[in-house]
C-alpha cells in the first residue's frame, strides 16, 4: 500500500470514528479548519511513529506540515528512515 493511501485510509477512519462525516480531498485543511482536533493529531503522530517509523523526538513539530493528507505524505517521506 502507498504511503499517501495508507495516511489517506488512516485519517479517514479516524475522522469516521470522531464523527465527522464529510468528504475530505488531499489538499483539505485538517489541523487550521479544527476536522482534527489535539486528540486526533496526537492518534495521527502514533500511526506515523508505528507505522512509518518517524521518531518525533528529533522533529520540530509544525502544525503545518500536517494540515492535509498531502503535506503529511510529504512529511512522512522527508522524514520516514531510509530502512523502514
Amino acid at each position: 500500500m502507498s504511503r499517501e493511501i495508507a495516511i489517506n485510509d488512516f485519517i479517514h477512519r479516524l475522522l469516521t470514528e470522531h464523527g465527522y462525516d464529510e468528504k475530505v480531498d488531499r489538499a483539505d485543511s485538517l489541523i487550521l479548519s479544527g476536522v482534527l482536533d489535539s486528540l486526533a493529531v496526537i492518534h495521527l503522530v502514533v500511526f506515523l511513529e508505528e507505522q512509518f517509523g518517524i521518531d518525533f523526538s528529533d522533529i520540530y513539530f509544525d502544525q503545518t506540515s500536517f494540515d492535509s493528507i498531502e503535506k503529511i505524505s510529504e512529511f512522512v517521506k522527508n522524514h520516514q528512515p531510509s530502512s523502514s
